[in-house]
């Protein structure tokens, strides 16, 4: 199986750090992180570009970085663009590692970019090993 079998977007925190203000999450649960196994790049989405208001009356609208917003009105999104962090893949196959500690050191740096963003624990992590059939593998 390769990341070419799948269809996906890039993490957005927003939605993330939103759930942990309204719910105070103890901790996040990553499931199925060696789809990531063969990319060069990753990109995590921390903030979003809005238009703001025209730097001078008549211009154009000025763009403005917000993090730590998550719309709530569905139309609110097609006034913004996420703005992402590309971090570096890890090529290599995750499948078999059990142990946080033997994970490639940049997808250690992936998990605690997504901890420290998001102020929660990663505390469970899952890859789909076709033995398990995805059950947890990795704890923390």
């Amino acid at each position: 199986m390769n990341h070419e079998d799948f269809d996906f977007g890039w993490l957005d925190l927003n939605p993330v750090r939103h759930a942990h203000m309204l719910n105070q999450l103890s901790s996040l649960y990553l499931t199925d992180l060696d789809v990531l196994d063969e990319l060069e790049d990753i990109k995590i989405c921390k903030r979003y570009k809005i238009a703001g208001p025209p730097a001078s009356e008549g211009g154009p609208p000025t763009e403005v970085e917000v993090e730590g917003i998550h719309p709530t009105i569905i139309n609110d999104f097609e006034n913004l663009t996420p703005v992402y962090k590309t971090l570096k893949g890890w090529k290599q196959d995750i499948t078999e590692i059990e142990d946080f500690d033997r994970l490639p050191e940049n997808c250690k740096s992936l998990i605690k970019e997504i901890e420290k963003s998001t102020k929660v624990e990663v505390k469970y992590i899952s890859v789909n090993n076709e033995e398990d059939d995805g059950l947890l593998r990795i704890i923390r």
